[in-house]
């Protein structure tokens, strides 16, 4: 078994998917009991941020479980780093953002479902709980880091290690 940033790399694709199935299963456990716990709402691009660990699960999920051979879970896990990606460039964004190096435009702006009728509308807006702006740091790890930052390394070292993994499968 090969290591890359200390993570041993699986010699088999389906160990590899069941490795991503963990690590964006605890990123999602994480970031929700740490919004339970600290009381965070998370703005609109945290929540895109976290979209992206869903697809990276379920897109994992589908590569342990596939039996369309190797060049189609070997696609799989090419997406998953792909969904990686992506995942890096909503976090640069955000962390752009939260510097005022750019506007978020209407990302960050509340968006209704849809006609309604005067009933429904009110019944939204009681319930209404905004969430918060997208330039506001809810919190910052060891008083330096937002969260969208640490995302950042997150998401790019689970892309390389991924690829990593990847490149090692398809030499094997």
């Amino acid at each position: 078994m090969n290591r890359d940033f200390g993570i041993p790399i699986p010699r088999t694709e389906r160990g590899l998917a069941i490795v991503v199935i963990v690590a964006s299963a605890l990123v999602l456990i994480g970031a929700y009991t740490m919004s339970g716990l600290w009381d965070i709402r998370p703005c609109s691009l945290c929540t895109y941020q976290r979209w992206v660990y869903v697809a990276t699960f379920m897109v994992a999920v589908a590569a342990a479980v596939t039996h369309g051979g190797r060049t189609t879970t070997h696609g799989l896990l090419a997406l998953v780093i792909v969904c990686f990606l992506v995942g890096v460039g909503i976090a640069v964004f955000h962390t752009g953002v939260e510097h005022h190096w750019w506007s978020s435009g209407e990302v960050c702006e509340g968006v209704m479902s849809g006609p309604l009728d005067i009933t429904q509308l009110q019944q939204q807006l009681q319930n209404l709980k905004p969430s918060p702006p997208c330039d506001e740091v809810q919190w910052r790890f060891l008083g330096l880091f937002s969260f969208a930052e640490i995302n950042i390394v997150l998401s790019l070292a689970l892309a390389a290690w991924t690829g990593r993994g990847l490149a090692a499968l398809r030499r094997a």
